[in-house]
């Protein structure tokens, strides 16, 4: 829970009170730390942190609550992140293809999803791995924007290398594709 604080903090409630900090950090840079007062800002990170998650449990519930089984293995986050790792390998350059583009010589060829979650800062959290090389995992953060009751966009916020590894080669993988037809390559 408090590695989830701690991402939503820094990933949404940071750039939110930036200019407070920058308010905070400015001034005479030769005061010592002993003359520089901080103003109270009425500011309560754990209400306010509150207040986020509760929204984004909000939203999840728009963007999940109706999903049956099956949508949990093809949906619109995982052809977003394909279109996104195709971008990124055609050299279109936007806001979505700069999170990939220091893993681009490793992005060639189809991916499978090893596990996907719904993300507390909203959207999944998805674990991939492609099928030349399934013992490397990679973490990706696909957001999906909600207005009403409808999701009307999708961005990719993170992308990294696992620190975790999928014991299996690609015969394996392809061999537990054919027994459960439901998993796909991307």
């Amino acid at each position: 829970m408090k590695k989830t604080l701690i991402f939503v903090i820094s990933f949404i409630l940071l750039p939110m009170l930036s200019p407070m900090l920058l308010s905070l950090c400015g001034g005479n840079n030769k005061q010592n730390a002993e003359d520089t007062q901080v103003e109270d800002t009425g500011v309560n990170m754990e209400s306010a942190t509150a207040k986020i998650i509760e929204s984004e449990e909000k939203l999840n519930e728009i963007r999940f609550g109706n999903w049956k089984n099956e949508d949990w293995y093809d949906n619109d986050y995982f052809r977003f992140l394909r279109k996104t790792i195709d971008d990124c390998l055609k050299g279109i350059e936007n806001e979505d293809t700069e999170h990939l583009q220091g893993y681009k010589s490793f992005l060639h060829g189809q991916f499978f999803v090893n596990d996907v979650k719904v993300f507390l800062g909203g959207g999944v959290s998805i674990s991939l791995a492609f099928l030349d090389q399934p013992e490397i995992l990679y973490d990706a953060w696909v957001y999906s924007y909600v207005v009403g009751q409808t999701v009307i966009g999708y961005n990719l916020r993170a992308f990294s290398k696992s620190n975790e590894t999928l014991n299996a080669t690609k015969e394996e993988v392809i061999e537990r594709m054919k027994e459960f037809p439901y998993l796909k390559l991307w």
